[in-house]
């Protein structure tokens, strides 16, 4: 009978630490999939802005803008002889 006692109680006491150690597993289950998601999201935000800034960056740089650019301050073309390339 005593035997069986001993038994018992160990039982539960493995059963208490299997329900704690299960719930902590599901709250870091929890706590990780938020972060993923976080960073997902931050990623999407991020990439977009890369996006962005790489179309306006295209629309600056385009001929037709410098152009405009160069016109509003004044420069003029030059002669292709006249330019020289530096390595």
């Amino acid at each position: 009978m005593k035997k069986y006692i001993v038994i018992c109680f160990i039982q539960v006491i493995f059963t208490i630490i299997l329900c704690f150690l299960i719930t902590w597993i599901n709250v870091t289950e929890t706590t990780l999939k938020y972060e993923i998601s976080k960073l997902q999201s931050e990623y999407k935000q991020k990439k977009e802005l890369k996006d962005k800034l790489e179309t306006e960056a295209s629309v600056l740089f385009s001929p037709y803008n410098l152009r405009k650019l160069a016109n509003t301050l004044g420069l003029e073309n030059i002669e292709p002889a006249r330019v020289r390339k530096i390595k």
